[in-house]
């Protein structure tokens, strides 16, 4: 479960995913104000999510707030194609908040993206909310 931005250029996006909870549904990334209500992977094989802003957009940060998977790539490209996308984090390492416990991730690219997709990849693991 994530969120992006808190700045949320997703307000607007077209939100697809691999596979989602029932519950909390991948549409849910547009409206961060609603901590509750996270967008949640239950799947235990690789699985993403994409943000289509719909245009290019400048993004400089990406935040994942309170996330059921501990590793992730962030990607992000011009086209919904994944094969080389222009921009590739490599997989990052979420740890848990000192405070409360809970996974976030707060990712700078080197420069800023002016790109119009961008994708979460969850590599195969199993989610530590035992969902």
């Amino acid at each position: 479960m994530f969120r992006m931005s808190s700045i949320n250029k997703a307000a607007t996006a077209i939100i697809t995913a691999s596979t989602q909870d029932a519950v909390y549904l991948a549409v849910n990334i547009q409206a961060p104000q609603r901590p509750t209500f996270p967008a949640r992977t239950t799947a235990v094989t690789d699985s993403w999510w994409v943000i289509d802003l719909t245009a290019a957009t400048l993004i400089d940060i990406v935040g994942l707030i309170w996330t059921n998977f501990t590793t992730c790539k962030i990607q992000m490209n011009a086209t919904n194609a994944w094969g080389a996308p222009t921009y590739d984090s490599g997989t990052v390492t979420i740890s848990p908040s000192p405070g409360h416990g809970r996974y976030h991730l707060i990712h700078r690219p080197a420069s800023a993206q002016n790109l119009r997709y961008t994708r979460i990849f969850v590599p195969a693991q199993t989610p530590i909310d035992g969902a």
